[in-house]
């Protein structure tokens, strides 16, 4: 780093990070990162994670700049302790509010957190007064996570980031169904694509009743009309192959239903 700290002279790390985003140079980007990642404090490491997350979401980024960035700090992420992953996950509930979302590439590292917090080694959190196990923080986070409102450019990236979960499922097929009107019309068939898969875990009646609510709700259009198609192929798909066996109530304006035995 001692190049960067030269070319930069006396601006802060978190100026002189921009200043090499901004070029877009991926390989200084990455070698500051990780010197500031493993020289700093701790309580400075978050604050440049968080310099990072911004920069991913609010900068027209080169996307290999972009992922190499998130690659940097997910090493880091995945070798932090306990205590510092509750703050890392926090940063996330900020961006949510001040819908500063823009490509949602940052909801990645988000992943990694939540994965991290399943460890044996995260030990005993301590939030506001009140002792969690990890897995425990985990399921708080993810209620918390759900009580907030997304901004519609964050509801695909959340969806893909979900993929993984096993528990927990029903409050966010719940969040998802439920911000489908506030998304762009043409990410609707991957986000319904993606819903269909987390039904496959279990409350798949609820996801499919939700989806269908969505449509009724819209306007008709020619591009609704695709769309829809589109999303009734996945669900047909999905009951085919036996994902799950979904019907929905004789006052759905559409019945699916899985093949019968």
């Amino acid at each position: 780093s001692s190049g960067i700290n030269a070319e930069y002279g006396g601006l802060s790390e978190r100026m002189k990070l921009k200043m090499l985003v901004s070029k877009n140079n991926a390989g200084k980007v990455v070698a500051f990162v990780k010197f500031l990642m493993y020289e700093e404090a701790i309580t400075a490491k978050v604050e440049y994670v968080d310099a990072c997350i911004k920069l991913i979401e609010t900068e027209d980024l080169v996307k290999q700049v972009s992922v190499d960035l998130v690659s940097a700090v997910s090493s880091f992420i995945s070798e932090s302790p306990g205590q510092q992953l509750v703050a890392l996950s926090e940063l996330f509930l900020n961006l949510l509010k001040t819908s500063t979302v823009k490509s949602g590439q940052s909801f990645e590292l988000l992943g990694v957190i939540l994965a991290s917090l399943e460890l044996g080694t995260v030990g005993t959190l301590s939030i506001e007064g009140e002792e969690f196990t990890g897995a425990e923080y985990k399921r708080h986070f993810i209620n918390n996570l759900c009580n907030a409102r997304w901004p519609g450019e964050a509801v695909l990236p959340l969806c893909k980031m979900f993929q993984d979960l096993t528990e927990g499922l029903g409050a966010v097929t719940e969040k998802i169904c439920g911000c489908l009107g506030d998304v762009e019309l043409n990410s609707v068939p991957q986000i319904v694509y993606l819903l269909l898969i987390l039904a496959s875990k279990g409350n798949h009646k609820k996801v499919v009743t939700g989806i269908i609510e969505y449509f009724n709700s819209v306007e008709d259009s020619s591009e609704q009309l695709q769309v829809v198609g589109t999303c009734l192929l996945h669900i047909s798909y999905a009951v085919r192959h036996d994902q799950a066996s979904l019907s929905l109530s004789p006052s759905s304006d559409v019945h699916i239903s899985g093949n019968e035995s």
